[in-house]
């Protein structure tokens, strides 16, 4: 996934800063709240991962908060919501280059193992008569018994 756009971010951070709250649509998780501003620029699973891990940022507007505390706390929250979907992305990364080099390492082990079997094949194999028994008129063959 490529990087949000500068300008929805500056739209955001601007409603932010002039807003008691991002919008009026408020979106609740578990008991925490985020905007639709935020629900609309980041992945569910990414806002999860931030709730759990800073839950502090996305309680509701407190009583005893002023405005600008709020104003505040709603721009750490989108700063770290960014700071986790960064994260999240280059392990995800990381998690599929891994998966990616096992199934290449996978695919060269079978191709190892198989070519062991060609060669193995194909190697000469000498046998010896050891027995040569009536002949079958019937079939017109002999019986011939072959020692390793």
């Amino acid at each position: 996934m490529k990087y949000r756009s500068v300008n929805a971010i500056l739209i955001i951070l601007n409603l932010c800063l002039s807003q008691s709250s991002f919008g009026q649509e408020v979106y609740e998780f578990e008991g925490f709240h985020y905007s639709k501003e935020i629900h609309d620029l980041f992945a569910e699973k990414i806002i999860d991962i931030a709730i759990h891990q800073n839950p502090n940022l996305f309680w509701p507007k407190d009583e005893f908060e002023t405005t600008a505390e709020y104003n505040q706390r709603l721009k750490q929250q989108l700063e770290f919501i960014r700071g986790v979907e960064k994260e999240y992305y280059s392990q995800k990364r990381v998690k599929e280059a891994e998966a990616k080099r096992l199934a290449t390492e996978r695919a060269a082990e079978e191709e190892r193992l198989l070519q062991i079997k060609i060669a193995e094949s194909l190697a000469p194999v000498k046998f010896t008569p050891s027995a040569l028994g009536k002949y079958d008129a019937e079939n017109g063959t002999f019986p011939l018994t072959v020692g390793g």
